[in-house]
């Protein structure tokens, strides 16, 4: 499309391989320079999940939806969020890949003493 498309279609630009690579090109057609291309203190706004995901991944902005744009107006009035990006305080950030590691162990510990313990039972009688 010459208005720009994210290229996500909800969970297709998460498919490995030709999925992903057709997902990124068709962002990168239009949308995605488009958002890079502004000055920080512009807004990004995106309602769909996917195409804030994609923006997301793929720059180093964060697209708000329109819900969150009228929160900011309600909370920050016509000086927006403060910061480098005014989406600052209006997103969530990924959690760091020490916390996914660190979840992922707790939860393989959690599993595995589940186990232990179910065997420790007699198991299945």
């Amino acid at each position: 499309l010459d208005t720009g498309c994210c290229g996500m279609a909800g969970g297709f630009g998460f498919e490995r391989g030709e999925h992903y690579d057709v997902s990124i090109r068709a962002g990168e057609r239009v949308l995605l320079p488009a958002v890079r291309a502004p000055p920080p203190d512009t807004l990004i706004i995106a309602d769909g999940f996917s195409c804030r995901e994609q923006i997301a991944q793929t720059t180093d902005r964060r697209a708000l939806h329109v819900a969150q744009v009228l929160q900011m107006a309600l909370h920050e009035g016509r000086g927006g969020a403060r910061g480098p990006f005014p989406e600052g305080g209006y997103v969530r950030e990924a959690p760091r890949p020490q916390w996914r590691a660190a979840i992922l162990a707790g939860s393989a510990a959690l599993v595995a003493g589940s186990i232990g313990w179910w065997l420790a039972r007699g198991g299945r009688r």
